[in-house]
């Protein structure tokens, strides 16, 4: 049996997992102060065990040290180099990654596809830094060979790494032919050190009912992803991609927001200036299908905003390519929409910032945007979201038409907006005695803030 990594590799059942057989290398010379700057492949400060020692050629087999069984921890850059996925998918969503250093190239077996692809690693090669993730453990294994590798125990999740050369230290810890067969390493890779890979501007977060934290961010290259936190913030769920790759607009930002039945929403722009959207089952369990907004020709340099008022109905603000903003909302729960209204004058709003909305302790659903002649805008409805009230202008003008303003409701249930003028200073002030009238403005430090 054969499984493609770097040379061909014959699959072996090592003590934990799959011990691999790489056809011979070219002999590599490395000093030992260049070896102890590589670092082992997982988080900085967790300790986990080896599970498997040397089995031909040059690999270990590594598990977390909370024990045998599922694990979906992150995987990480041993060091700078090109990270490139050399098998899989295959049909239980196994991949293998190698990473090619300075030092020649290490083999990564039992990654979880999903997240090797959220990570951006794809067949064609992607830098990374050292620390960068590279992907997550397969959560179950399996315990006969898909296409790229199996574990023995099936279910056994492990990391087999496979390095360059021998002797090789990691950490401080040196890989020879005689061991080390066991024992327990622990990490200082730390993650803070690997690439950006999401744009500057490009996400947005919720909290459901169960209060799991969602967050959506877009990749540089388009790619959309999600997770949220599970048992508590101090963990996450895995990264799950959003329809196909590479197509969201990366200079726009998704949208999202819970409603009060539970559903998550989420509103995002392709690269085409298509607007999707769609939302979970209540409870945020399980997503509906994707519904497309209008008929195209959305700014893809503007992100649609979302807000529930206290009847429910989710109410979504665009804005076109050409400068014109409409709005709309939920009528009879989510299965139905209102008609879509304008929002001033045609072609007339910058469609290179966002409006911001947001909803009130009284059920008055506000919004501010910003015209193209840098002029910034409010308006309120009445309480309960009936009828609007009149535009009225904030400051002198100025402000910055490439940046959007922001907004939220404290708990004694004023507003309180936050908007950047075209020079890079930013100001904020909040309503006073209610909506009638406004505390003044009140800079935020000394400027140079991005506009």
């Amino acid at each position: 049996m054969t499984v493609r990594t770097r040379t061909i590799l014959v699959a072996l059942v090592g003590s934990v997992g799959l011990a691999l057989v790489a056809a011979p290398s070219p002999a590599k010379t490395i000093s030992d102060s260049k070896a102890t700057s590589y670092k082992l492949p997982w988080t900085s400060g967790a300790t986990w065990n080896v599970t498997g020692g040397r089995h031909p050629d040059s690999a270990w087999d590594f598990q977390p040290a909370t024990g045998p069984g599922s694990h979906n921890d992150p995987v990480l850059a041993v060091a700078d180099g090109t990270a490139r996925r050399t098998c899989g998918p295959d049909s239980v969503g196994q991949v293998i990654v190698e990473l090619e250093t300075a030092a020649g190239i290490f083999g990564y077996v039992h990654l979880e596809a999903d997240a090797v692809a959220a990570a951006g690693v794809t067949s064609t090669g992607t830098a990374v830094k050292q620390g960068a993730t590279l992907g997550r453990l397969h959560p179950n294994p399996p315990g006969a060979d898909p296409g790229c590798g199996y574990a023995e125990p099936a279910g056994a999740s492990h990391l087999h790494l496979e390095f360059p050369t021998l002797p090789f230290t990691l950490d401080g810890t040196t890989f020879t032919n005689s061991g080390p067969d066991g024992g327990s390493l622990t990490s200082s890779n730390d993650p803070a050190g690997q690439q950006e890979p999401f744009t500057s501007a490009s996400s947005s977060v919720t909290v459901d009912k169960a209060g799991r934290v969602w967050m959506f961010a877009t990749k540089a290259n388009g790619t959309l992803y999600y997770r949220h936190t599970v048992n508590g913030p101090s963990g996450w769920d895995k990264f799950r991609r959003v329809g196909s790759a590479k197509s969201w607009s990366p200079s726009s930002s998704p949208s999202v927001v819970t409603d009060d039945k539970g559903q998550v929403w989420m509103f995002a722009v392709k690269k085409s200036g298509v607007l999707y959207y769609r939302h979970t089952n209540p409870d945020a369990a399980g997503w509906q299908s994707y519904r497309k907004v209008g008929n195209g020709s959305w700014s893809t340099t503007s992100a649609p905003t979302l807000t529930v008022d206290k009847s429910g109905r989710v109410w979504m603000f665009a804005t076109k390519a050409n400068g014109t903003l409409y709005y709309r909302h939920t009528v009879n729960g989510p299965s139905g929409w209102d008609k879509f209204r304008r929002v001033g004058s045609a072609k007339s709003w910058s469609p290179s910032s966002s409006p911001s909305v947001v909803t009130d302790d009284k059920g008055q659903v506000w919004m501010f945007a910003v015209k193209k002649s840098g002029v910034l805008y409010y308006r309120h409805t009445n309480p309960d979201a009936a009828g609007w009230q009149s535009y009225r202008k904030v400051g002198n003008g100025s402000w910055s038409t490439t940046s959007a303003p922001t907004l939220t409701v404290d708990k004694a249930g004023r507003v309180w907006m936050f908007a950047t003028k075209a020079n890079g200073t930013l100001y904020y002030r909040h309503t006073v005695n209610g909506p009638s009238g406004w505390d003044k403005f009140r800079k935020v430090g000394n400027g140079n803030w991005a506009a």
